[in-house]
């Protein structure tokens, strides 16, 4: 059987790692090229054979392609959606993975009036890391990771969605059908809270300290500021454009600190033991995490 052209357009971390999954799950089906803005990356992604080859220009990478992957950083893919659609050939199916959608879907849909033969979702890898580059990518990036899904209005709707699911399918991870607004919701509370907490963590650690921590830091502290290593270009757009329901989750966290500090300077044990068991409980609804059997403590 012919292997599927698939072009990946980025081929930074998410990109060179979808290249990866795809090869390591099915080295044959599979004919990758990949495009870059920049060579260094593009070469690198070769190197880690993420990518058979190269493509000196956008439209040369997609003219061919069964797949088109969107790759690149959140504030770029605005700009490739509508070049995507108009130079992708008949049939083809275009996937973003960028981390917001409400602005991406509205784009492919306005887009895809003009086209009525090609297929687009807006799509996001819950995965990731804190480094960036085809050097931090990974075969098992999205092993069962959920992966958010949206196919906009367009002639091929139900064919859409299921080709998303296929490729998504293929990459390990986990469809999950959510709407724009839904989604923008959601990640702005299980994405950029966490970020934003992880950065909060270590500038307080680093002033309550008076910046000796250093002598007595162990795996809590490593793990509550691991995310605090990512760099702000990553994250620029994702929190500017999703600023208000970042802000509602920022002030959630404002409630629950609160919260912790009044139990504190009361003395109520009692209290601190329940915020202990509920949120236990909100983390395993959240992270589908199995109920620990024994009391365990990182330091």
């Amino acid at each position: 059987m012919k292997p599927k052209a698939v072009a990946i357009l980025g081929t930074g971390l998410i990109g060179a790692s979808v290249g990866l999954a795809l090869r390591r799950r099915n080295k044959r089906a599979y004919a990758i090229i990949g495009w870059d803005p920049s060579l260094r990356n593009a070469g690198a992604a070769r190197r880690r054979r993420a990518i058979d080859a190269a493509s000196p220009t956008l439209e040369r990478a997609i003219e061919s392609a069964d797949i088109i992957v969107l790759a690149a950083p959140l504030a770029k893919i605005g700009a490739l959606i509508p070049r995507s659609i108009k130079g992708a050939k008949p049939g083809a199916l275009i996937l973003d993975v960028g981390g917001l959608k409400e602005t991406v879907a509205a784009i492919a849909a306005a887009a895809l009036r003009e086209r009525h033969d090609v297929m687009f979702v807006a799509g996001h890898p819950m995965a990731g890391n804190e480094r960036s580059g085809p050097q931090a990518a990974s075969t098992d990036l999205f092993e069962d990771r959920q992966f958010a899904i949206y196919a906009p209005p367009q002639n091929n709707r139900a064919r859409a969605w299921r080709a998303a699911q296929a490729l998504v399918g293929a990459l390990g991870s986990r469809p999950v059908r959510i709407s724009p607004r839904e989604h923008d919701r959601l990640v702005a509370a299980t994405s950029a809270l966490p970020q934003l907490a992880a950065l909060a963590i270590a500038r307080a650690a680093d002033r309550a300290s008076g910046k000796r921590a250093k002598h007595l830091a162990g795996p809590a502290i490593e793990g509550a500021t691991r995310l605090a290593d990512s760099p702000f270009t990553v994250w620029e757009i994702a929190l500017m454009q999703n600023k208000r329901n970042v802000r509602r989750a920022l002030r959630a966290l404002e409630h629950e600190i609160g919260t912790i500090g009044a139990a504190l300077e009361r003395g109520d044990a009692r209290g601190l033991a329940k915020i202990f068991v509920a949120a236990a409980a909100a983390r395993r609804r959240i992270c589908s995490t199995p109920r620990r059997t024994s009391a365990t403590r990182s330091s």
